[in-house]
Order: structure tokens, then sequence, then C-alpha cells
């Protein structure tokens, strides 16, 4: 007959084979291998579309050199510069609008606000992205540029 810690070191066995078996066999238990996708087939992130994420757009910048993301920088520059121009005629229009076309002037108004935060936010990550990397902001006039417009102070 077994003795009782015997019995008891057999079962704890027992049970640690049969949960690493367990974890071991993929869901599902299918044991085929999964084979690893070709990284050079997948689209790489277009750093100037205007529908990108922040985090897309800080994965793009990530392995770029200064220069390149100074590029990045000065397009989404462009960007909110275009934002700009347009809240700028809408601003001058408004002064005059009666009415409907006040309200109407009033919404497009809003609407150009919240693209033109989009666009600075993305600006701001090329911006941060080209200091990071040793990128001179004063020179590149994107710090004072950035400050005036946004009406933030960056560190």
């Amino acid at each position: 007959m077994l003795s009782h810690s015997r019995l008891f070191f057999l079962l704890l066995g027992i049970l640690v084979t049969s949960l690493v078996a367990a974890q071991e066999s993929p869901p599902g238990g299918s044991t085929e291998p999964v084979s690893p996708i070709d990284v050079a087939s997948l689209p790489s992130p277009d750093t100037s579309d205007l529908e990108i994420s922040v985090e897309d757009l800080e994965s793009a910048l990530y392995p770029m050199y200064v220069d390149d993301i100074k590029a990045v920088a000065d397009t989404w520059r462009g960007y909110a510069k275009e934002k700009l121009e347009e809240i700028s005629k809408v601003n001058v229009a408004m002064r005059s609008a009666k009415g409907e076309q006040k309200a109407q002037l009033t919404s497009t108004r809003s609407q150009l606000d919240s693209e033109k935060a989009r666009r600075l936010e993305r600006f701001r990550v090329a911006y941060l992205a080209f200091r990071d990397k040793g990128g001179d902001l004063k020179k590149a006039g994107y710090q004072t540029w950035y400050e005036e417009v946004s009406g933030l102070q960056v560190d």
C-alpha cells in the first residue's frame, strides 16, 4: 500500500503534467505552425495622409532621419496653415453676416476649428519627433509658430 505522502506526490505529478500539456496545446486543438508575415509586403503608413492617426504617425516617424521628419513636419504645418487661412476668411465674413448666413458661418467655423486642432496635433507630433532626433525647433521656426497659432506653450 502507498503511503499518504507518496500518493500525494503521485497525484501532484499527474496534475502538473496534465496542466503543462493543456498550456502547450493551442486553442482549438490545432497544432499547425503559424507562418510569419512577409513584413516587406505590408503597406507603409502615409505620413501625409490627412486621416492618419496620431499613433500611426508616431510609429512612422520613429525610424526616420531628422531631415525626413522635418519634411513631414513641414507638410503638416502646411496643412494647418491652409485651415487657418480658411478660418481667417470665415472670420472676415462673419463680421458683416446676419441671420441665417451668420449661423452657417458659425457652424462652418466650428468645423474648421476642429480640423485645425486635428492638423495642429499631427504637426506637434512631427515637430516633437524632429526635436527628439536633434532638430533645432527655433531654427526651423516650429515652436514659435505653433505657440502663436495654437495658443499653447511647449516645453
